[in-house]
């Protein structure tokens, strides 16, 4: 837990032009199975088909008990093929290349064969530890406002007597560091007095129950030929840290942490071994190899239709055949990037999603038909374009 006022002590913009509306847009919608529930995410097998992520929004501030979502299967114009229960609230899925089905959330993670038979699940290792230690994390919160207590009072006695040491010179003898000093002092006095107060209204078991929260959220999962992988909360400050595991979901290794992203959505991709993943709270996107060595970094927010549709940019990432990467935002624009991170163009240029603030937009495409597929989470509801411009490579 981190405190900006204590780290003292010691447009949003709506995107402008665009290009023209993309051509033969269609709609998927996505009916769930109650008033609570929708389409969480998608994605395609190497088929085309869609796989979809059907169930409740990702908890907020409560999670609901006894929970579960379904995946369903669609052809290319949105027929149900097959679908299959999955027996906890899940909010991200992967298909890989032999068929198999991942699907993760809530301190979770789940092999599928391509019928929806369940063929191992893991928890993982953080999200274990705090269902089997609940109070550990109340504990380890109190003891950091105790420790941000002690070191806050240190702070405040220190300025507290320099202030007394200059206001004992009469104002006559004093000079301009002295007066630029006795200025700081009382500002910083002010801003701790602030903290104070925030501090000795600190409530541990409301923080932990959050902070439980965001370690159970798994808001992306990725198949590589070697690998699957994850993105997941951590308790550092609330970021994000990425997990790697074998196909068959063992072998887990802790490759990224203290990543950036809003508090709702992070993605991740695989292109071939490597791995892209979608800092959205810095407006890039940053490439991996497998082992978490950063590669490159790529700036989205600025490009094309100009500063980024929302407070955070980009939402979900996609690769194309040919390595170039589609990235897009909540309102529903796309920006394509070649292989090595030039800007491209932007491919759906026109706000066509229904705002909700940030979140999801899963994004994917198929080539033989030339379709771009683009999640709307908010009307639930798959937006199909019969186009990808500009063309690229």
């Amino acid at each position: 837990m981190s405190s900006p006022i204590l780290g003292l002590v010691l447009a949003f913009l709506a995107p402008q032009g665009g290009a023209a509306p993309p051509v033969g847009e269609t709609d998927i919608a996505i009916r769930g199975g109650d008033a609570n529930s929708g389409l969480r995410t998608f994605c395609l097998d190497r088929d085309g088909r869609l796989f979809v992520l059907v169930g409740p929004a990702r908890a907020r501030t409560v999670e609901l008990k006894d929970s579960s979502s379904e995946v369903r299967v669609l052809d290319r114009d949105g027929k149900l093929v097959k679908s299959w229960k999955v027996d906890f609230q899940a909010d991200a899925l992967a298909v890989g290349a032999d068929g198999d089905v991942y699907v993760a959330g809530t301190g979770k993670v789940a092999r599928y064969d391509a019928d929806g038979k369940r063929l191992r699940l893991v928890h993982l290792a953080h999200a274990a530890a705090l269902q089997k230690h609940p109070d550990s994390l109340v504990k380890r919160l109190k003891a950091q406002v105790d420790q941000q207590r002690q070191t806050l009072d240190s702070a405040v006695k220190l300025l507290k007597d320099r202030k007394e040491r200059i206001e004992a010179r009469p104002p006559a003898e004093r000079t301009q560091l002295d007066n630029r000093q006795l200025a700081e002092c009382v500002n910083s006095l002010r801003q701790a007095e602030i903290e104070t107060r925030r501090l000795v209204a600190f409530k541990a078991d409301a923080a932990a129950a959050d902070l439980a929260l965001h370690l159970r959220s798994v808001m992306g999962v990725t198949v590589s030929p070697r690998d699957v992988f994850i993105v997941c909360g951590e308790e550092q400050h609330f970021s994000y840290s990425v997990w790697r595991f074998d196909h068959d979901l063992g072998n887990p290794k802790h490759l990224l942490s203290g990543l950036s992203a809003c508090g709702t959505q992070a993605d991740v991709q695989a292109d071939g071994i490597e791995l892209l993943v979608a800092e959205n709270a810095r407006h890039c996107y940053v490439r991996y190899d497998r082992d978490g060595k950063k590669l490159a970094e790529v700036a989205v927010r600025g490009k094309g239709t100009g500063p980024a549709s929302g407070w955070c940019s980009p939402m979900n990432l996609c690769v194309l055949p040919k390595g170039d990467v589609l990235a897009s935002e909540s309102n529903g624009v796309v920006k394509r990037f070649s292989a090595d991170g030039e800007y491209q163009g932007v491919v759906v240029g026109r706000t066509r999603l229904e705002r909700g603030g940030c979140g999801p937009a899963a994004i994917a495409y198929w080539p033989r038909d030339n379709r771009l597929y683009l999640a709307d989470v908010f009307k639930s509801r798959i937006v199909v374009l019969n186009a990808v411009a500009p063309t690229g490579r």
